[in-house]
């Protein structure tokens, strides 16, 4: 009878948090993580998300009712200003991992630690030993954009990475600058290449004829937080709003582009008012259905707003 009792709690906790309609707050067990600042998601099984931090460079586990699971402290700590912005699956067993390649300065002295891609795998609940052993090294490809290096006036800000096994191309989605079109900027790669470090991996500009509007609780345009590749549909792009300031945040939305190529199709908008789009984890579920989870990083520090997980189940695609 006792075990009957606790495995209905653990199902009604799972449905409720599977039906929530709102972003939950995320927490440890003291209580609020005011200092989480998590970018890039991934999902791990049904009932759980891994984060990547922007703070600290380390990684989180949480359920879907936004309690921490497990932490996971990064084992490398020779990249103390790469600032981890994204996280995508890779495989069955592994996830890239790369900087924001942005930093306010944008001094020499600051690029070759933000110039990194890492892939990242769990042995068991932990970090695997050989995490950040190697930098898959996206420097000279980036500078060759012209959107990346020394100068202010280069100020390249990656949020986004994903991976299309089947076709073998890399994506970098980049929340500034803009194209020079005005639309979402996003370069593609060959995976191959890049995984083998080739020195010549290139990357070209993807025409995604997304030209973001102005949210108007920010008086901002959007911008892109995050990017997935889901295979048999195409580049699913985040977008996500704030005020000039960084302390107002507006609602996200979701958008397609078909196997990677444009028109730009708007999947959901309105989504999480008041909270800053900041990670998307994708899973499918059946058919064209897929479980998405955002994660919103409020800066809770300078804000007071908490960091938060949204799931968004059975989204049609």
């Amino acid at each position: 009878m006792h075990r009957i009792l606790i495995v209905l709690i653990a199902l009604s906790t799972l449905l409720s948090a599977r039906a929530q309609t709102g972003p939950v707050d995320l927490r440890g067990d003291e209580g609020l993580l005011m200092d989480l600042k998590p970018t890039g998601a991934v999902w791990l099984g049904n009932d759980r998300v891994m984060v990547c931090d922007r703070r600290f460079n380390d990684f989180h586990i949480f359920d879907l009712t936004g309690r921490r699971y497990k932490f996971l402290s990064y084992p490398v700590r020779s990249i103390p200003i790469a600032q981890f912005s994204c996280l995508t699956p890779l495989d069955e067993t592994s996830y890239l991992t790369a900087g924001s390649h942005y930093h306010e300065k944008n001094h020499v002295r600051y690029v070759s630690a933000r110039s990194v891609v890492f892939r990242v795998g769990l042995e068991g609940e932990e970090l695997a030993r050989w995490c950040g052993e190697v930098n898959l090294e996206p420097d000279r490809a980036l500078r060759a954009t012209g959107n990346f290096g020394e100068s202010p006036r280069t100020p390249l800000d990656l949020q986004g990475l994903a991976v299309d096994t089947k076709n073998k191309r890399i994506f970098f989605g980049c929340s500034q600058p803009m194209s020079s079109q005005q639309t979402v900027l996003v370069y593609e790669g060959k995976l191959d290449k890049f995984l083998a470090r080739d020195k010549g991996f290139e990357l070209k500009e993807l025409k995604t004829d997304l030209k973001p509007e102005t949210d108007t609780a920010t008086n901002n345009p959007y911008f892109l937080a995050d990017m997935q590749y889901v295979p048999g549909e195409g580049l699913l792009l985040l977008l996500g709003s704030q005020s000039y300031d960084k302390r107002t945040f507006g609602a996200s939305q979701l958008w397609m582009l078909r196997g990677g190529f444009p028109p730009p199709r708007l999947i959901m908008k309105d989504i999480a008012p008041g909270n800053r789009a900041a990670g998307l984890a994708v899973r499918h579920i059946k058919e064209r259905n897929y479980d998405i989870a955002i994660t919103f990083d409020n800066d809770p520090e300078e804000t007071r707003i908490p960091s938060r997980l949204l799931v968004l189940p059975a989204v049609k695609l």
